[in-house]
């Protein structure tokens, strides 16, 4: 019996390849969602935290769970074993290998080599995450280093500033509110500027806003500053 122990990590109910803002990433997205839904292989998306991999990943798995193709998702950050149990996943769907890191441990290398061999095998589809390119990872096996390698590979970019104000007024007309300019710059002077951070903090002023019956302006913001975690200073 295969180890579901993707099922451990909840997927984001808010991740799916409609409300995410792709940027210069269009390629990368257009790709996953392929493999999600009809084309077998492998597919690497490698950059820095904050670019949307993980995103991608659960969207696929969701995707691929709406046209009853077998799906899982599985990280090796979760994980935290160097035994390679959490890849004893199957291979006849799609599967979604998140937080690759630098250095598998031969079990891992090992188990990850396997379990690419059985996707291939059952025509299924793989998608790994990692913060490094395929050249920057300990993959132990020569053999596995040059199957990741001789598939699809695409850097995730980080967003432009005008791409990242692009991204949240995106995502809140996805929840169905406008960020005004003023608002706008109030978020961005205040706040960290990372996506992550940005479109929770853009959820949280849905969630408050609808609570307290009060439109989004600079003065509710200010109300809220005491409830929300993490200000610039």
């Amino acid at each position: 019996m295969f180890r579901q122990l993707a099922l451990k990590v909840r997927l984001s109910d808010h991740a799916s390849f409609d409300n995410f803002y792709p940027g210069s990433n269009r390629e990368a997205v257009a790709a996953t969602r392929e493999l999600a839904t009809t084309r077998p292989g492998l597919l690497f998306l490698h950059g820095l935290s904050g670019t949307g991999k993980t995103h991608l990943l659960y969207a696929a798995v969701k995707e691929a769970d709406a046209c009853n193709r077998p799906a899982f998702y599985t990280s090796r950050k979760v994980a935290n074993s160097g035994t390679g149990e959490w890849l004893d996943l199957p291979g006849d769907g799609l599967i979604c290998v998140d937080d690759i890191g630098e250095r598998l441990s031969p079990r891992e290398g090992t188990a990850l080599f396997t379990l690419y061999e059985r996707i291939r095998s059952q025509a299924g589809s793989l998608v790994v995450g990692s913060r490094l390119p395929p050249l920057g990872v300990h993959w132990v096996l020569p053999d596995l280093r040059s199957r990741v390698q001789s598939d699809l590979v695409y850097p995730m970019s980080v967003l432009t500033e005008a791409e990242l104000e692009e991204a949240l007024r995106f995502r809140a007309s996805q929840r169905g509110f406008h960020l005004s300019d003023t608002v706008m710059r109030f978020v961005l002077r205040r706040y960290e500027r990372s996506p992550v951070s940005l479109f929770q903090l853009l959820e949280r002023i849905d969630l408050e806003s609808l609570s307290r019956k009060r439109r989004i302006t600079v003065p509710f913001l200010r109300s809220l500053e005491a409830d929300i975690e993490d200000p610039v200073q």
